[in-house]
């Protein structure tokens, strides 16, 4: 008998113990509970599939040969046929392949997950597909009892390189963020923008590009500030974005904008933290001036909440209660003195909500 086949002999035939009478009385029928299970325990085969497509770079091999046999696949992969049988079923199930009479191929979902709309590896979601699997072979148990995390994600960045790292990851992502600002709010108003966090200057140059009339201020620590310096001498845009250096945390921000932007800074922080950048956002506007926060909501982003709520588990310096919802936001905007409010979520094309605050 199988280890397996043990435990589950030895629960079968254990009598369940009488319940305590202090113990509480579910009112789920069987059927609601059974789903709900089961699809918190499906959530760990998505992610085993997803994870073995990169594996043996499956999609790469329908995208070079076309559709293929299980027997085809089997053979190009070094598969045991009907264990390779059994994984293409399952991967047509939840959706990265498709049987088009015998022969499968990827899905327009999976060939969105790893190529752009210009035909290059979407780079983003590998390195997070790596860094999942990373987090998902510690021994969760541990980590929450306080075991050391020897790579676990700082802030600020301790290192250059971890700047370098960080500040790529908003980079190949940052299309979107600019997509949602553009979209998301009248920039007609407005003239000069402080972007708070604003990474290596990407959105900021996209966004004086896209308006003529913008000036643009980057606040951002030393080696991100350096970073962007460099971007804004290769695009040539050295008269209308600048550079301001500074720990958002600790220090004030310059003052005199007729917007401050907080894109994709505030869902790293706790409410606390987002309560005091807030004020610090309002403190820098000139009167009449527009605070901007471009974020996922959590209302409209419930599944990207939660895997990346896990995430913050592996990053002591971040805060909790991250990935909030539209309510909260707006809650906080008007503790923070603003009392004009309006809303644009989601953004087509993009994970992004836009709330701009006056």
């Amino acid at each position: 008998m199988s280890t397996f086949e043990s435990l589950s002999y030895a629960a079968a035939v254990t009598p369940y113990p009488a319940a305590p009478s202090t113990n509480p009385r579910p009112t789920l029928t069987p059927r609601e509970r059974d789903d709900f299970y089961y699809k918190l325990v499906a959530g760990a085969a998505h992610t085993r599939l997803l994870e073995s497509t990169y594996d043996f770079r499956l999609p790469y091999l329908l995208a070079e040969r076309g559709p293929l046999t299980v027997a085809e696949i089997a053979e190009a992969l070094g598969l045991h046929m009907k264990r390779a049988a059994k994984w293409l079923v399952l991967l047509q199930r939840i959706g990265l392949l498709r049987d088009d009479n015998g022969r499968y191929q990827n899905t327009d979902h999976a060939l969105a997950i790893y190529w752009d709309k210009d035909g290059r590896e979407n780079f983003f979601y590998r390195d997070l597909m790596e860094y999942c699997r990373y987090v998902n072979a510690f021994d969760f148990s541990a980590v929450l009892r306080g075991a050391p995390l020897p790579d676990a994600v700082r802030w600020p960045p301790r290192t250059k390189e971890a700047a370098e790292h960080l500040e790529m990851w908003m980079t190949i992502t940052a299309n979107e963020a600019v997509t949602a600002l553009v979209k998301g709010t009248d920039w007609s108003k407005t003239t000069t923008y402080l972007d708070v966090g604003g990474g290596d200057a990407t959105i900021a140059c996209a966004l004086v590009r896209q308006f003529d009339h913008l000036q643009a201020t980057v606040f951002n620590l030393p080696a991100s500030a350096e970073l962007a310096r460099q971007r804004i001498a290769r695009e040539k845009l050295e008269s209308r974005v600048k550079v301001v250096v500074g720990n958002f945390i600790d220090d004030e921000l310059p003052k005199g904008f007729d917007r401050v932007v907080f894109s994709r800074v505030l869902a790293d922080w706790d409410p606390t933290v987002c309560q005091m950048l807030l004020k610090k956002g309002k403190a820098a506007l000139n009167p009449g001036g527009s605070l901007v926060i471009s974020e996922p909501f959590d209302d409209t982003n419930y599944d990207l909440a939660v895997s990346w709520e896990f995430r913050y588990t592996f990053y002591d310096d971040f805060g909790v209660q991250t990935y909030k919802p539209v309510a909260q936001y707006e809650k906080l905007a008007r503790n923070a003195g603003f009392t004009e409010l309006s809303l644009n979520d989601r953004i087509d094309d993009t994970l992004y909500g836009v709330l701009t605050a006056v």
